[in-house]
């Protein structure tokens, strides 16, 4: 008698949506608390207030709004991440940071599935792409708290798409999110400078340069 398999019995679609069910659960329980998203959304708030968003006694004020809080938060971001983050500080802080946690999950699961397209794998079991990213433990442990870092790889990825189609306009705004961690990726900041100076891509130099400037321009200073 012929033995019969998981993946004949269960489709490999059916398991990834137990799965990814199970992980929409999971994120859940991280909606209930806080998480790291909770610095982003108080920061986001005092930002939009004209206030210090580096001030710890201001953020514990709004922070303990939402959950009491043992020690202050210390908002160790650049200042330009507020550019990304501030918006959602508009919203109630529930609806915010459920939208932030489906903004990244549902771009993780883009990054994976392109990634496996590029290298050519079957449109069949494109699943694995999304089990391998979502279950890596430390995108897992990222996803729990919402942390703004995995912005980096999906930055990374966006300005990859944009530079191989040559749009550079584009390719300088995908920096933006790549910025969101610079002690991370500094030797990319490096490479992207001497790369465009060897193959003279003055147009992606000057947006990449001008992305970050209007940047820093608009984002505050952390002052006492």
């Amino acid at each position: 008698m012929k033995k019969t398999g998981w993946l004949e019995v269960f489709p490999l679609k059916t398991w990834a949506a137990l799965v990814l069910t199970g992980v929409f659960f999971f994120q859940f329980r991280a909606v209930v608390s806080p998480g790291d998203f909770l610095l982003y959304w108080a920061a986001g708030k005092l930002f939009l207030q004209q206030a210090n968003p580096y001030d710890a006694e201001a953020l514990l004020s709004i922070t303990n709004t939402i959950q009491i809080q043992p020690y202050p938060f210390v908002n160790w971001n650049p200042p330009w991440t507020l550019i990304l983050t501030a918006p959602f500080a508009l919203l109630p802080f529930k609806l915010a940071q459920t939208l932030w946690y489906a903004i990244l999950v549902g771009a993780l699961l883009w990054m994976a599935d392109w990634f496996w397209r590029f290298r050519a794998g079957s449109s069949a079991y494109r699943e694995i792409a999304w089990l391998s990213v979502i279950l890596f433990l430390p995108v897992l442990h990222a996803l729990y708290l919402g942390q703004i870092n995995l912005l980096v790889p999906i930055g990374l990825l966006l300005f990859y798409r944009a530079v191989k189609k040559k749009r550079y306009v584009l390719a300088g705004l995908a920096v933006l999110l790549v910025a969101a961690k610079p002690h991370l990726v500094f030797l990319f900041f490096l490479f992207l400078g001497l790369w465009c100076l060897k193959h003279r891509l003055w147009a992606l130099l000057f947006a990449a340069a001008l992305s970050l400037t209007c940047l820093l321009y608009t984002s505050p200073s952390p002052r006492d």
